[in-house]
């Protein structure tokens, strides 16, 4: 009699905690890495088999230790625990819409006061009609069965991932196109035009970092800054290829498309033909391919143009206890309340820690990027003339302090004044090495944040000299970019556009500023690669003439358009 009781107990323990197990610890991490797939830089094989022990380890303890409860209490603790696994299982079914999932906000999770509230009364509704069947059905196990049913479910979805994933899932490649980051310190002694993306770092990131130290950018004294520059769009997709091809990206076609044609289109093979022509070496040092192609081929879409994509294998230092720690936090955030989510959420640095690429790395976080400066400086080549896109994290991620060093708890102002110290650092030693004044600098960023939406924007032309940095209104865009960059490079920009220098001090220009959002009025719209829902379904237009201040008149609240899209790269 005692073995039958304990073992119905012991059922209804396994099932009702092992959903909650399976959730955590075996089905959302499978999904989460079959859905971003070409994000994350591991494999299932790092992480699947360990944490999957470890829900039935763990699910099994619970079960024995529970199933020695006296009845009565066992179902009502159960009733709780079943609450909560329906609770979790409907908030990431259908409850997350719009979740940023991948370390966008620099802040962490964001959500109103009425979202929060709204969406704690549904678990409590949840909680409370799992007490009340609880209640009603005396003897009968009808959670337990439901536990079941829910758990055959997400077994059959499991199963359906495992059947669906493609190589990259299980393995990584003998061989990949990727770029290299093995000149990503080399400059030319002939000559260079450096672009330089600190990625979200706005004109409200520069002002804050000024008002704690104010002569933060002296060396910036033979710059001209834009303190009215527009970024087009907001993200650094679509922005960062908006700024390289002067292809404004299409709401009307799918992600995939769009970048195939924004690196094959007339004005893009115009400006990288001609650099080639012109002598130019042309390198690019961001992580980010797939903002760049989508899911196109690199090789197809930016061989000819970049000179350090490559197809070689890689060499990996992976920290499995991180990619561990990282997919059950990632999972978390995904089945907790919304009141509880910026406990769970991750920035962008925690899933690109946990994997280093150790043959030809590409520097991306600011701390990275200033250390590797420091121990070995710039080196210089006698080569052609070099073009250089150099990409950091920026204020994207508070991880620096104000030196651009490490630092966990780091603040706004001083990540932005790590920033600003990488800087300096990197025009201090192209001073040392003599090519400074040959080089044409543009400083800026591919897109600001929240209240801060217009970039930062600084050029010096080379062999320009100033005691004091000059400042203008002028009312320039992201648009002027490509076609700048080949005014400075010598070649007839009128036929890209106009540059920044056709646009004077004083003068009013209407400018529309997309921000990417999720609508409740709009349908759902695919992934760029199919796998999963967008997080994002339409894009805001705040059409503004003016600087900034007018744009915050409409920011968030006047949206002059809504534009739906096909598909979504977030």
């Amino acid at each position: 009699m005692f073995i039958k009781e304990y073992m119905k107990k012991f059922i209804s323990s396994f099932l009702i905690v092992g959903l909650l197990g399976f959730m955590l610890l075996v089905l959302l991490p499978a999904e989460l890495l079959y859905a971003n797939v070409s994000e994350l830089p591991f494999t299932y094989a790092e992480y699947g088999l360990y944490l999957s022990r470890m829900a039935v380890l763990i699910t099994l303890t619970a079960a024995i230790v529970l199933s020695f409860l006296s009845h009565g209490i066992l179902r009502w603790l159960l009733a709780g625990v079943f609450a909560v696994d329906l609770g979790a299982y409907i908030q990431y079914m259908f409850l997350n819409k719009g979740l940023d999932m991948l370390g966008e906000n620099p802040d962490g999770y964001v959500a109103t006061k009425g979202e929060i509230a709204a969406n704690l009364i549904i678990w409590l509704v949840v909680i409370g009609i799992c007490m009340a069947v609880e209640a009603v059905s005396r003897k009968k196990p009808v959670l337990t069965y439901l536990a079941g049913f829910l758990l055959m479910i997400q077994i059959a979805g499991l199963v359906s991932v495992f059947i669906k994933a493609d190589e990259q899932f299980y393995e990584y490649p003998d061989t990949e196109y990727h770029l290299s980051g093995y000149e990503q310190y080399t400059v030319s002694s002939s000559g260079n035009i450096i672009l330089f993306v600190v990625d979200c770092f706005s004109d409200r990131d520069l002002s804050n970092a000024l008002a704690v130290k104010p002569d933060a950018i002296d060396m910036l004294h033979d710059f001209v800054f834009y303190s009215n520059a527009d970024a087009c769009f907001f993200g650094t997709f679509p922005s960062l290829n908006n700024m390289l091809t002067n292809d404004p990206y299409d709401f009307d076609i799918s992600v995939n498309d769009w970048t195939k044609r924004a690196w094959t289109c007339d004005k893009c093979e115009y400006f990288y033909s001609n650099m080639k022509a012109l002598g130019y070496e042309c390198n690019i040092y961001t992580p980010e391919l797939s903002i760049m192609c989508g899911s196109n081929p690199a090789e197809e879409l930016l061989d000819g143009k970049w000179d350090n994509l490559t197809n070689a294998p890689l060499t990996r230092e992976v920290d499995n206890e991180a990619i561990r720690r990282l997919m059950v936090k990632m999972s978390a955030y995904r089945l907790v309340p919304k009141f509880m989510k910026n406990n769970y959420y991750a920035s962008m640095s925690e899933y690109t820690d946990t994997v280093k690429v150790v043959d030809d790395p590409i520097m991306h976080e600011n701390y990275d990027f200033y250390g590797e400066l420091c121990e070995k400086g710039l080196s210089v080549k006698e080569s052609p003339k070099m073009f250089i896109v150099q990409h950091i994290m920026g204020t994207h991620v508070f991880e620096n302090d104000e030196n651009g060093n490490y630092r966990e708890d780091a603040g706004y102002e001083e990540t932005a004044l790590g920033c600003l110290n990488i800087l300096r650092c990197y025009l201090d030693e192209l001073k040392r090495l003599g090519v400074y004044d040959c080089s044409d600098i543009i400083i800026t960023a591919d897109h600001g944040w929240e209240y801060g939406q217009q970039p930062v924007f600084f050029i010096k032309e080379e062999y320009r000299e100033s005691d004091e940095m000059e400042e203008t209104d002028a009312p320039i865009s992201h648009k002027e970019l490509l076609p700048t960059l080949a005014s400075l490079a010598g070649m007839d920009s009128s036929v890209i556009g106009e540059t920044i220098y056709d646009y004077k001090p004083g003068q009013k220009r209407t400018r529309t500023l997309y921000f990417r959002d999720y609508s409740e009025d709009y349908p759902d719209v695919p992934y760029y690669d199919g796998s999963k829902n967008g997080t994002s379904n339409v894009y805001m237009g705040y059409t503004y003439t003016g600087d900034e201040e007018d744009l915050l008149n409409y920011l968030f609240d006047k949206p002059s358009e809504i534009v739906p899209i096909v598909d979504s790269y977030h």
